[in-house]
């Protein structure tokens, strides 16, 4: 037998262990974690202001888990952060995602859900799926009109000569 062979020989236990982990890794991260999502936002403002977002995210897992998760805004409405989350897991962690929305559009905004990304400890097998967000409707009306009310007036109260 060559030197080669007989290296070879004596590798091959350890790939058939770095394979076995490798597997191990893949097939225990194909789950994904429990995820509730839910989002704190009232349900009408005004074009031009600003409203306050808290999305609260609950996640829970039995085994080690890498969680990322992000949750788009509308186009019509402009977070000041995106609401984004990127964790470490293992139990149960709720998170809370705080920021301000600028209502830039008017109309009714529907909001789906995000997406959820998740992986072995390692970060090797990324997996992804819809996030489970309930659909949420955001109602813009306009803005009010820039000219005070006694502004308005002060033209027809003048008295005639």
């Amino acid at each position: 037998m060559t030197t080669l062979t007989v290296a070879l020989i004596a590798a091959l236990p350890w790939l058939l262990l770095i394979g076995a982990a490798l597997a191990a890794l893949w097939w225990g991260s194909r789950r994904p974690p429990g995820v509730t999502v839910e989002r704190l936002v009232p349900a009408t403002g005004f074009e031009g202001t600003r409203a306050a977002l808290t999305v609260r995210v609950t996640l829970r897992s039995r085994r080690p888990l890498r969680v990322l998760l992000d949750d788009p805004t509308p186009r019509g409405v402009v977070p000041a952060v995106t609401p984004e989350l990127s964790v470490r897991l293992l139990g149960h962690a709720q998170h809370d995602l705080n920021t301000t929305l600028t209502l830039n559009r008017r109309g009714a905004h529907d909001w789906p859900g995000g997406t959820l990304r998740w992986a072995d400890p390692l970060g090797l097998f990324w997996h992804s799926a819809p996030l489970p967000a309930p659909p949420t409707t955001l109602d813009v009306f306009p803005g009010t009109h820039g000219l005070m009310l006694p502004d308005l007036l002060r033209p027809c109260s003048r008295k005639a000569p």
